[in-house]
């Protein structure tokens, strides 16, 4: 049996641990830099002290103990407020991505309905200036962050909370369906913060550099909750700062000491291209920690550019963590400490799933955290040997309590204590292999592909960033299944070989064909709230004709 056992520690409330920060004798506090470049450094102590303001709005709009309170904030800093104030008048916050793009309203409206459905906020606060506060109809009263100071005082009502009561509702990609809401009690997210700390050596006063959005798991835990549990200084960068200039995150990691990020695949790629642009000493980087990697499928190919890319200005390769996690365990369920780990295998499985297995270098995403286990099991939920791959299911104190008002949804997805992830993967050596999600294999002729073994190759054919690329299955002209490619690359469509050199490419790596690759513009592959492609919503599309 493959049955991975870390230890445990204690916990409190995260009300209760911000003001513990706000009394820290270390030299902490948050630094907000928006997308312009402008800066915002506030101590512990003015961290609180805005808190309690937009906790004292709230109450002032009617939000109680215990109420839902939506945040969709496109300000870090106004978002950071409005998360430490609901928890000290006990609300429960739920974290929403701000509306960007005006192109997409109408989509990022129709998400926030299907999530407001689900966790029936008494207040949903919105920061974006791309939305009229009155025209948006989503089910839930609105007010805009800039008219909460307004209601603010000096004054709100001082709660108890228990450990056990729900601190966040944080929903899931939602990748194939509606998402689902966790519920994460104060003892689960302050449980995987301190095993994010102590498996990165986190000490009082070490720095936290962050830019990926707040909304999003690995942005709000590691940007948010960590620093303020670890008392660590907080750097929270603005993703849209990131994304207009990638080199921006290297140089605020080269500005501290003592420094911890967390970054998912692809900002490894776009650094390592543009690095020869930094302008950096050759020890400008020796004092980063840890540089955690996950969220999406981790390239062996991107982490080692990006490391041969700074390695100049001392970034060693040992800060490197690849990790494992989802929102069902607030956020990380496994890290690798010792730098990049692989294995080139062609892992064995059950029947169902071996033949989508295939042979390429895997990323260890390390072992589990303290408190969590993993285990791999086979189709009857049979533990299964070493070297086989099978379904990933993990137990944590870091678990959900369930999904929020969905009992169903949860008891079928926690059985006897352990959540089934919808991952498949292997343990070798005592780490842990993620080969892809099971919910994204695509079954044709008998025969099983995961995407990801499939879009980075096609992305490295045309040199574009594999989230420009999906595969996905749609029904054939017989009632057999099809393999089909959308790229997001018109470029490519006005070369006619391009289309067929991709489907060649697909039945090397795979056995299997593309019967159709598409050329579309940016923006056309639905997504979910965290970036992950909705291929359940594309073979709607196509189906339809609709792309």
């Amino acid at each position: 049996m493959i049955d991975l056992v870390p230890h445990h520690c204690e916990t409190t409330t995260l009300g209760a641990a911000l003001c513990l920060y706000a009394e820290s004798d270390a030299d902490v506090g948050f630094e907000f830099v928006h997308a312009d470049g402008e800066h915002l450094v506030l101590s512990a102590r003015e961290l609180e002290r805005e808190a309690a303001r937009w906790a004292s709005a709230f109450s002032a709009l009617g939000v109680r103990q215990t109420d839902r309170v939506a945040l969709s904030i496109e300000r870090v800093d106004q978002f950071i407020y409005a998360f430490w104030g609901c928890q000290l008048i006990g609300a429960i916050p739920t974290t929403l991505p701000p509306f960007e793009k005006s192109a997409r309203i109408d989509q990022q409206r129709d998400q926030l309905r299907g999530i407001i459905a689900v966790a029936k906020p008494r207040l949903l606060v919105i920061g974006s200036q791309l939305v009229e506060v009155d025209a948006l109809e989503v089910g839930a009263p609105v007010v805009a962050a800039v008219a909460v100071a307004a209601h603010a005082s000096d004054d709100f009502p001082v709660v108890r909370v228990a450990p056990d009561a729900i601190a966040l509702i944080q929903f899931t990609s939602g990748s194939t369906r509606t998402p689902k809401g966790c519920a994460l009690s104060h003892h689960a997210i302050i449980r995987n913060a301190e095993a994010i700390l102590e498996r990165g050596d986190g000490c009082p006063g070490d720095v936290n550099v962050h830019w990926v959005p707040l909304s999003h798991d690995m942005g709000l835990m590691g940007a948010v909750v960590v620093p303020v549990i670890g008392r660590h200084r907080s750097v929270v960068m603005h993703p849209k700062r990131f994304m207009m200039r990638p080199l921006a995150w290297v140089e605020a990691l080269a500005a501290h000491r003592n420094v911890h990020s967390s970054v998912p695949n692809f900002a490894l790629r776009m650094v390592a291209r543009r690095a020869a642009r930094l302008a950096l000493s050759a020890d400008a980087l020796t004092s980063v920690k840890t540089i955690i990697c996950g969220a999406e499928p981790i390239d062996p190919v991107d982490v080692r550019a990006f490391y041969d890319a700074l390695r100049p200005h001392g970034l060693a390769p040992e800060t490197f963590h690849a990790s494992y996690g989802m929102a069902e365990a607030t956020v990380m369920v496994s890290s690798s400490p010792q730098g990049l780990k692989t294995v080139a295998a062609r892992p064995r499985g059950g029947a169902d799933i071996e033949t989508a297995i295939a042979a390429r270098e895997y990323v260890s995403v390390g072992t589990p955290v303290r408190g969590a286990r993993i285990r791999i099991v086979d189709g009857d939920r049979h533990s299964v040997s070493e070297g086989v791959a099978g379904d990933v299911e993990l137990m944590s104190d870091s678990l959900m309590s369930g999904y929020f008002d969905d009992p169903e949804a949860t008891a079928g997805k926690i059985v006897g204590g352990w959540l089934k992830t919808g991952d498949i993967g292997f343990i070798e050596g005592g780490d842990l292999f993620i080969a892809g999600r099971r919910t994204d294999m695509i079954i044709i002729a008998g025969k099983n592909v995961f995407p990801a073994d499939i879009e980075p190759a096609i992305a490295d054919r045309l040199g574009i960033d594999a989230r420009k690329v999906a595969a996905f299955s749609a029904e054939g002209r017989h009632g057999t299944e099809d393999l089909i490619v959308l790229v997001e690359h018109q470029g490519a469509d006005a070369q006619p070989d391009m289309g067929a050199a991709i489907s060649r490419l697909c039945d090397d790596l795979c056995g299997v064909a593309a019967r159709d690759v598409l050329f579309r513009k940016s923006g056309t592959i639905p997504r979910t709230t965290s970036g992950k492609t909705r291929r359940a919503d594309l073979r709607d599309l196509y189906r339809r004709a609709a792309l």
